[in-house]
């Protein structure tokens, strides 16, 4: 028993009309955050400035540089899981262009060297995941780039994960 076509064509008529709703401008300062169907929260925060968390990170990176001993027993544990059959994978999460050269010249992170250890211990480095992602705050990817990045990182995945190894 399917409704009449009258009853159809009502209820398309109901869904043209109905007010669409409106997005909420955010105010200045303000964050906006909502579920994305990817499995992300997107965060937006207004107005975008790439160079806000940029002091933060000069007192956070002073004086403290990566730590050799961490770094190495991230590696060891790289090598275990790969013995046992587990694939395990790294990418260089995307910040903004600021705090990328932070992170080389304060924290001491050579990251060459670091994806060379890390794949010589057997793990897959995830590379070439796209660019042009813009955070908010120098730290943390506007909504649109966060989506985009998923996207990105779920197709490599998926290539990389139907490769026989």
């Amino acid at each position: 028993d399917s409704p009449p076509a009258e009853a159809n064509w009502l209820q398309k008529a109901r869904e043209l009309i109905a007010p669409i709703p409106v997005r909420k401008i955010a105010a200045p300062g303000e964050t906006v955050e909502r579920f994305d169907d990817r499995g992300f929260i997107a965060t937006q925060r207004y107005p975008l400035d790439e160079s806000a968390r940029l002091p933060r990170y000069r007192v956070k990176f002073d004086h403290n540089q990566v730590d050799a001993e961490l770094a190495q027993l991230l590696l060891d544990a790289v090598a275990t899981w790969n013995r046992r059959g587990v694939q395990v994978f790294g990418f260089r999460p995307p910040v903004s262009p600021g705090l990328e050269q932070l992170e080389g010249e304060l924290a001491g992170f050579d990251e060459q060297m670091f994806i060379e250890e890390f794949t010589r211990f057997g793990g897959i480095w995830l590379s070439e995941l796209g660019s042009g992602y813009q955070t908010y705050d120098g730290e943390h990817l506007e909504a649109a780039s966060a989506a985009r990045f998923s996207d990105a990182l779920a197709e490599r995945l998926g290539r990389e994960l139907s490769q026989d190894r």
